[in-house]
């Protein structure tokens, strides 16, 4: 863990005491995003929740005085952020637009964003698109993290349920609050609730009263939860879309639960739509209601589909929560879904982008991009997912069991707790400002060499670059993380580099490869090490001469390519790791495989080199097949391309002159970005870390 002595500082504006009074208040729901975020930090340290600014400052001055570490999380947009404080500070923030405020306006500098993100120095989010955000404005190396909440583990409950497998629902929803029903209305009247007896009616919910109600629902129940007021939401195409698509089915319903602090503007903007789209025999529900846990997962389990129509999301817990429960999805993969929707999980609706404004600018000024969604994607999407729920059991149980799966790799605790302890370490532990490669100071043997030849130099800050041998996060790979008590298995270990490196850390290594030479290479490099316990051996991938559940890590770096079988190789890379083992599974990538294949010799590809050339989708579905649980998928090795491809030419020259343009490349302020596009564009390496399911 980060440090038990750590102390978490942490404040959002909306407490637990006033969020039924603020919900679809600006930034109210920072205050579940912190509520999340409780249990992942109570595994990394002491959590201390401040009630104002005031408390902030008091409890950061209080912790420094007694020189104990602390980090304050600051749950809001960036242009609230408390500057000054004398502890590390970080803002914790969801964002779905593609470009951050890089201006300010209306006298206030805080708009500009990066001032605040500056004085931090790092910062938390919800998703890879904001990621890209921020280091868009801010450099590629700033130090931000990609942190959805955990609510995978929330729903346990209505997860354990079967009969979220079964599209069909009826049951009964009862709550507090206003209860809107299409079929007890005339649809050329107002939809407007009535008012308590000897009060004015307005245009707020002044004169109406949260009563007990009760509504039954029966067929397929499409749920969607969102503050109507705000303007990113697009309840309009949600609306006439389903009404559109099920105008003549009696057994569809849209229920949306409003959370908002009044209702009568958005009931009479939702008579006004369902009127002018009669006659209707689907049916419409409105709720304005909080709902308490046990009548929120009653609303989850008696969902068929989630759905989502938004212009960006930041994250969405709403759509997060009810795939982990295991209910499909109607939803873009635009934003920050990006990072988890798919068809697997649901039904797609495509998006273009059109121009928009930043949600707080009052100017209203286009300076980003929103994700429209194509109404008739999402009618189609409507259509065909009732098709599945009346016809089609087992895709929907299909798509039911994938959500579950994708969700527990991408917002489960477990996951997220390695992920921050990760970037806390990295930013904070040491008073160090991001991961940057280790000092050649702090390896002298390797310092002459280094200095001496270039190749050497370009190949190993390249590496470093990429994340690989990271002494100071004791990882192998950005996300491999060696523990004390580990066992590892380092399959296809080649001349020992990986194993030496978890050699410093596990408890023990065991290694292997087919090359009794590669091997005698990697005995020698590994005898160094005496105090873990080590052991290698002749092997094929396919036939592992070792027990069941030994290993908590297990490696098999570029070996895929090479044997006969790789499905067969990879059953067995599962059968030897414990429970919950971490793996480390790389094989070249396709693009430059086959550019090697027009420029190396045949034998490159024959026997015992490269038989197969895996597309990124082969890779990750061989993956899967195989039984794991992909929880990162990276690219790494552009540099490693271009010096193969040249290899062949057989000058050194060659080679040299490509290591000093890169390293050259590297010595400037966008040589990182650069890298890193290439890298993605062309790797040497796709590379995935996966859990054992």
């Amino acid at each position: 863990m980060v440090n038990n002595a750590m102390h978490f500082i942490v404040y959002s504006k909306t407490t637990e005491a006033t969020i039924s009074t603020e919900l679809g208040q600006p930034e109210y729901s920072y205050y579940f995003v912190l509520k999340q975020f409780l249990p992942v930090l109570d595994k990394l340290g002491t959590v201390l929740i401040a009630a104002d600014e005031a408390d902030v400052r008091g409890q950061c001055e209080e912790l420094v005085a007694r020189q104990e570490p602390c980090v304050f999380l600051h749950f809001s947009a960036p242009h609230n952020f408390f500057t000054g404080l004398p502890c590390p500070s970080l803002p914790v923030f969801a964002w779905e637009f593609d470009t951050i405020p890089c201006e300010s306006w209306a006298a206030n500098e805080k708009n500009d964003w990066r001032i605040a993100l500056r004085a931090a120095g790092a910062a938390i989010t919800h998703s890879q698109y904001t990621v890209e955000a921020v280091r868009n404005a801010m450099g590629q190396d700033f130090p931000i993290l990609s942190l959805p909440c955990g609510v995978w583990d929330d729903v346990e409950s209505v997860r354990a349920d079967t009969h979220r497998l079964e599209p069909i629902k009826n049951y009964s929803l009862r709550f507090t609050g206003i209860l809107l029903d299409s079929h007890h209305m005339a649809l050329g009247q107002s939809f407007e609730p009535e008012p308590i007896s000897g009060s004015e009616s307005d245009d707020t919910d002044a004169s109406i009263e949260d009563v007990r109600s009760s509504v039954s629902l029966q067929g397929v129940i499409y749920t969607s939860l969102f503050n109507p007021y705000d303007l990113r939401k697009n309840w309009q195409d949600m609306l006439t879309a389903f009404c559109w698509a099920f105008r003549d089915t009696s057994d569809a319903t849209l229920l949306i639960k409003i959370s908002a602090s009044h209702i009568v503007e958005f009931s009479d903007e939702v008579a006004k739509y369902l009127a002018r789209l009669a006659p209707l025999n689907c049916r419409v529900i409105v709720i304005k209601s909080y709902l308490e846990q046990p009548e929120y997962n009653k609303l989850i389990a008696g969902t068929s589909y989630y759905v989502n129509t938004s212009f960006g999301e930041g994250q969405c817990l709403p759509l997060m929560e009810f795939l982990s429960a295991g209910i499909p999805a109607v939803a873009p993969a635009s934003t920050a879904l990006a990072d988890y929707m798919n068809e697997d999980i649901g039904f797609l609706v495509h998006t273009q982008e059109e121009l928009s404004f930043w949600q707080h600018d009052e100017r209203q000024s286009f300076r980003t991009m929103q994700h429209r969604v194509v109404w008739r994607s999402l009618y189609d999407a409507f259509t065909e997912s009732y098709k599945v729920a009346k016809g089609d059991i087992e895709r929907y149980a299909s798509k039911a069991e994938a959500a579950i799966s994708r969700l527990e790799a991408h917002c489960s605790r477990k996951v997220l707790t390695r992920h921050l302890e990760s970037f806390i370490t990295s930013n904070f532990s040491k008073g160090e400002s991001g991961v940057v490669p280790q000092a050649v100071e702090e390896k002298p043997e390797l310092a002459h060499q280094l200095e001496t030849d270039p190749l050497l130099r370009a190949s190993w800050q390249d590496s470093q670059y990429s994340g690989w041998h990271n002494n100071t996060m004791q990882e192998l790979v950005q996300g491999f993380r060696l523990e004390a008590g580990d066992t590892v298995v380092d399959v296809g270990c080649g001349e020992g580099g990986n194993s030496a490196f978890c050699a410093m850390w596990a408890e023990e290594v065991i290694y292997c490869d087919l090359s009794e030479e590669s091997l005698s290479i990697a005995q020698t490099n590994m005898r160094q090490f005496t105090r873990c316990k080590h052991r290698g051996f002749v092997a094929n991938a396919e036939a592992l001469d070792l027990e069941s559940s030994i290993a908590s890590k297990v490696i098999c770096t570029e070996v895929l390519e090479h044997v006969e079988d790789p499905l067969k190789a990879l059953s067995e890379l599962h059968r030897i790791g414990k429970s919950d083992c971490l793996y480390l599974l790389t094989v070249p990538d396709e693009l430059g495989e086959l550019l090697q294949k027009e420029i190396a010799p045949p034998e490159y590809f024959q026997k015992p080199n490269h038989i197969r050339i895996l597309s990124r989708e082969a890779f990750d579905h061989m993956v899967e097949e195989a039984g794991f649980v992909i929880e990162d998928k990276f690219y790494s090795g552009f540099y490693q391309v271009i010096w193969w491809t040249l290899f062949w030419d057989d000058r050194r020259e060659l080679l040299e002159q490509w290591a000093e343009l890169w390293l050259l490349l590297m010595s400037n302020d966008k040589g990182r970005s650069i890298k890193a596009a290439f890298d993605k564009m062309m790797p040497k390496s796709q590379m995935i870390i996966a859990r054992k399911a």
